[in-house]
């Protein structure tokens, strides 16, 4: 990777090779993840982070996932670009979402195994799936909204099944 960086240093892509690196490295990012890890003493300014952002876009480079043009979305690689594909094979992770449907049933297998918990309490026993804090509440909310779980506020808030579901 490093040899790589240092080979556009020396040809000027500079700043591209560092989108394209951190894409390949964490599979999709913001406008503000990009800023927050940049690295030398030029830190780019956002509108110059998203002005090649968008250019490359234009060209093929990337795909832009969610968001109108100039707003909040997310920067993938596109992989229908065999350059890029080709260039970033040796250290592009390849990550595979979690299917919605087992994300679910593994917070739901949760509260059952447990009878009544925290969102706390829930966040400590499934973190070590790699679940983030924002799937776990869209999945929470889903599970209330279907009625497979519930909702309940006393001294803080936590989640049980319904007593219907129970015997």
């Amino acid at each position: 990777m490093r040899e790589f960086e240092s080979l556009c240093d020396v040809l000027g892509a500079n700043r591209r090779v560092r989108i394209i690196s951190r894409l390949a490295l964490y599979g999709r990012s913001s406008v503000r993840d990009i800023l927050l890890h940049a690295k030398g003493d030029e830190r780019p300014s956002r509108s110059a982070i998203q002005y090649e952002l968008d250019k490359m876009e234009a060209e093929g480079v990337l795909v832009k996932e969610g968001g109108e043009e100039r707003s909040r979305g997310f920067y993938c690689l596109n992989p229908n670009n065999e350059t890029v594909m080709l260039m970033t094979f040796g250290f592009r992770e390849e990550r595979r979402r979690r299917p919605e449907e087992e994300t679910l049933e593994m917070v739901e297998e949760v509260i059952t195994n447990r009878g009544k918990c925290s969102r706390a309490e829930l966040y400590d026993n499934l973190k070590e799936t790699g679940i983030s804090q924002a799937r776990l509440s869209q999945s929470i909310r889903k599970l209330i909204d279907k009625g497979s779980i519930e909702k309940w506020e006393k001294k803080g808030v936590g989640y049980s099944i319904p007593r219907a579901r129970e015997t």
